[in-house]
């Protein structure tokens, strides 16, 4: 099997990964490693073993209204929280 194939059979890429994020100033940012929830343990999301299974891709479709409707949400907690500054 070549390099290429074999690099793409990490962690990072398996369904049963998650990553553990740390969190900033300004939002969250993904850290090198997670837990395995076949080993139940800490990995790497460079590590790989033998029950890797690829996650599914998800194809997600937004329709207008529903980009309307988080957009008006998005205003009205901006108004929320802008009213309870000092």
């Amino acid at each position: 099997m070549n390099s290429a194939a074999t690099n793409k059979k990490h962690c990072k890429h398996c369904r049963l990964y998650r990553a553990f994020y740390d969190r900033g100033l300004f939002g969250f940012f993904r850290e090198k490693k997670g837990i395995c929830r076949h080993k139940r343990k800490i990995v790497g999301e460079a590590e790989t073993c033998e029950n890797f299974s690829r996650r599914p891709y998800r194809d997600v479709s937004v329709t207008i209204g529903q980009l309307d409707l988080a957009i008006a949400n998005a205003k009205a907690l901006e108004e929320i929280f802008s009213e309870s500054e000092p």
